[in-house]
């Protein structure tokens, strides 16, 4: 059975967990190890995952499994100056991926947003589970970028749903 909840603080070290393991699932072949750490030192800073827990227009959620495990994490900004929500990460461990666990986190945010008419994202280019996820779920590109984390520079095509 899975349980989509919010964040809270004790989940800290469960979604670093969780979100280093997918990371690298993910991106780990990409990389070099010295340019993973550079990267997950940026994006996986546990005091960011604190903020955004703690802020009322950030949105963390997570999946639990059968044994109360976190088995995926969505993070996002809710709406706000007429900007619609905006999708930070949805991470999904390995063996729990292609089972609702996504689409269950994708469905919560939506549930929080009921005036929302649309909600957006960036996928970074290359990452085709990712990609194909998003496309499967109702998401349409709206351009491309250019980013630069931690001294690597990547594309990421924006995306964005009706709803």
């Amino acid at each position: 059975m899975l349980e989509i909840q919010r964040a809270v603080l004790g989940d800290i070290d469960g979604i670093m967990k969780l979100s280093r393991e997918t990371w690298l699932d993910t991106y780990g072949a990409r990389y070099s190890d010295s340019a993973k750490e550079r990267i997950l030192a940026v994006w996986l800073e546990p005091t960011g995952l604190v903020v955004a827990i703690q802020d009322p227009l950030a949105f963390v959620a997570i999946a639990r499994g059968e044994s109360s495990e976190i088995v995926g994490v969505l993070s996002a900004r809710l709406t706000s100056a007429g900007r619609p929500p905006k999708i930070h990460r949805l991470y999904v461990l390995p063996k729990h991926q292609r089972r609702g666990v996504g689409t269950a986190l994708l469905r919560a945010l939506i549930a929080e947003c009921p005036n929302a008419k649309s909600v957006c994202l960036e996928v970074q280019a290359g990452n085709q589970k990712g990609l194909t996820f998003w496309l499967h779920s109702g998401f349409a590109e709206t351009g491309v970028e250019e980013r630069s984390v931690a001294g690597e520079t990547f594309r990421v095509i924006e995306m964005e749903r009706q709803l």
